[in-house]
């Protein structure tokens, strides 16, 4: 072999060596990063349960106290325990209660949960007027108060007969001077309910003055004609006024007439003069004839003031009342939460995992620390590694890529 070839021989051997040497440091650091990964991992899984584990149990607390939880009750029975919370709620949600318990040293998992919700509620009570019992009546379905809702729930009544009814009646009369005046009156009127026909008789209470009216046929006067052999001849002192055989009247007779029997025209009105029966002869033997003057006079007026009770039949009352409901303010709500105890099977299956978990964990570094207990290079990682779980990982890459400079 020549010396140039030798030399490139010992050359790539010594290459080779060199990669061979940096291919096992790599292995190493892998090695040494996933065993740090791994206890890194698993401690700070087991913060992070612990943390979570905290929280939730502040936060039940916290939303059992918003919510006014109470433990009511507990008790152990083998290996169920049970517990027994009441409290207000603004919604009905169910609640997040913790899913283990650990009780006198024994973890507990919840297997159920049964709620007994009562809606809080406030009754609203409205009655209608007393009313005949035939009379329709329609309550409101829904009603606003105070700006809370209801809503119709119930409707009942109280029924009862009304007795000793009656009905006060007033009549007015007018009646002139020289009628008669009725004592009592009967009267015919309705019941106020039924409208039922109804009659009966009251008494007079009152007799007042109400002015004066033209009573008709109130006037009533008589006159005497004489015969002088051709006509019939009415006279007043020197003026003599003629009439027919058909009628006594003649023009201006009513002026005449007025003057003659002191009337005062205001008060009196003449509607009929008229012969009365065929002529007659005096004591002296003169034929005489009868006129009858028949008329209104104006009278006093009076009104009359009847009054008095007239009896009712017995009526069916009735009075509703209806109940409203308002919607829900809110729930009071009993829980009876069950826990069930863990079997110890399935807790040793779970501790025997963590620890196999660990072992091998343990066994893998314990074999690489064997391994480089004497690589200097090593325990830089060992320490770069150490360095990652109390500072940090952001340090240990520093640390790491400075050796690696080296």
């Amino acid at each position: 072999m020549s010396a140039d070839a030798f030399l490139v021989h010992v050359k790539e051997e010594k290459k080779g060596k060199k990669e061979k040497e940096n291919f096992m440091v790599l292995k190493q650091r892998k090695a040494v990063l996933i065993a740090s990964a791994l206890l890194t991992s698993q401690m700070v899984m087991q913060e992070a349960v612990q943390a979570f584990e905290e929280v939730s149990q502040s936060e039940a607390q916290i939303t059992e106290a918003s919510q006014e939880g109470e433990l009511v009750s507990q008790s152990d029975e083998d290996d169920i325990w049970t517990e027994s919370y009441t409290y207000l709620s603004d919604t009905n949600t169910p609640h997040a209660f913790a899913e283990t318990v650990e009780k006198q040293g024994i973890r507990y998992a919840m297997k159920n949960v049964e709620y007994q919700v009562t809606e809080l509620t406030t009754q609203l009570i409205q009655k209608s007027e007393a009313m005949w019992a035939y009379a329709s009546y329609e309550p409101k379905q829904e009603i606003e108060e105070a700006g809370i809702h209801y809503t119709l729930t119930s409707l009942s009544k109280d029924e009862w007969m009304q007795t000793d009814r009656f009905k006060n009646v007033t009549k007015y009369q007018s009646c002139l001077e020289g009628q008669e005046v009725l004592e009592a009156l009967d009267v015919e009127t309705a019941d106020d309910v039924t409208g039922e026909a109804l009659y009966g008789t009251i008494g007079r209470i009152e007799l007042k003055e109400d002015g004066a009216d033209w009573k008709e046929g109130a006037l009533e006067e008589w006159d005497i004609y004489s015969w002088n052999g051709e006509s019939w001849v009415y006279q007043r002192n020197d003026e003599c006024f003629y009439g027919t055989e058909e009628s006594p009247w003649f023009e201006g007779y009513e002026a005449v007439f007025m003057q003659e029997h002191h009337l005062d025209g205001v008060f009196n009105q003449i509607t009929s003069i008229e012969w009365y029966g065929d002529g007659w002869q005096d004591e002296e033997g003169n034929w005489k004839r009868s006129v009858r003057i028949t008329g209104n006079k104006m009278v006093p007026r009076y009104q009359a003031v009847y009054s008095g009770d007239v009896a009712q039949p017995d009526l069916p009352m009735v009075c509703y009342k209806a109940q409203y409901t308002s919607d829900p303010q809110g729930y009071l709500i009993t829980a009876d939460v069950t826990y069930e105890k863990i079997q110890e099977e399935a807790a040793r299956e779970e501790e025997n995992t963590d620890a196999s978990i660990s072992k091998s964990i343990s066994e893998e570094v314990i074999k690489t620390l064997q391994q480089n207990k004497t690589n200097e290079k090593f325990w830089y990682l060992l320490l770069a590694a150490l360095a990652a779980v109390s500072v940090g990982l952001q340090v240990a890459v520093i640390f790491v890529l400075a050796f690696r400079e080296r």
